[in-house]
């Protein structure tokens, strides 16, 4: 049941990283489609400003669940480790097989882990270049 556990709070994170960057092409797409035609004047200002805060509040959310990921990478390095370990000191080799593979199947969560975080921090530099691109103005 312990397992299961660990298993579900990775998967709760990647589920929410794919909901995350899905807001986040959404609200590229918003901006880059909104630039067609000028708005009345006072308009701009207001909404330079909610994309302003649009924008930090997505840089904040995305802070927060690299953090969070932090915290479930170190969970998954810690059962692997414990597999590995279990793995060398099973009974039988049946026990010893299924050790080896929750390390394998661990290891590739890991592995996907990883791959999601750099693509978070590819566009938390996206997001902060555009917040900057807001802030000074085009």
């Amino acid at each position: 049941m312990r397992g299961f556990r660990q298993r579900s709070s990775g998967i709760f994170a990647l589920a929410a990283v794919c909901v995350l960057a899905a807001s986040m092409t959404a609200f590229a797409e918003t901006t880059d489609s909104a630039g067609g035609s000028s708005p009345p004047v006072g308009v701009e200002s207001d909404n330079a400003s909610a994309s302003k805060q649009v924008l930090q509040a997505r840089i904040q959310e995305l802070k927060e669940l690299s953090a969070s990921m932090d915290a479930v990478q170190a969970n998954l390095a810690k059962v692997a480790e414990r597999a590995l370990k279990d793995s060398d000191s099973a009974p039988s080799l049946t026990e010893r097989r299924r050790y080896e593979q929750l390390y394998a199947e661990t290891n590739a969560r890991l592995g996907e882990l990883q791959t999601t975080r750099t693509e978070i921090a590819r566009l938390l530099g996206q997001l902060e270049t555009q917040l900057e691109v807001l802030k000074h103005g085009r």
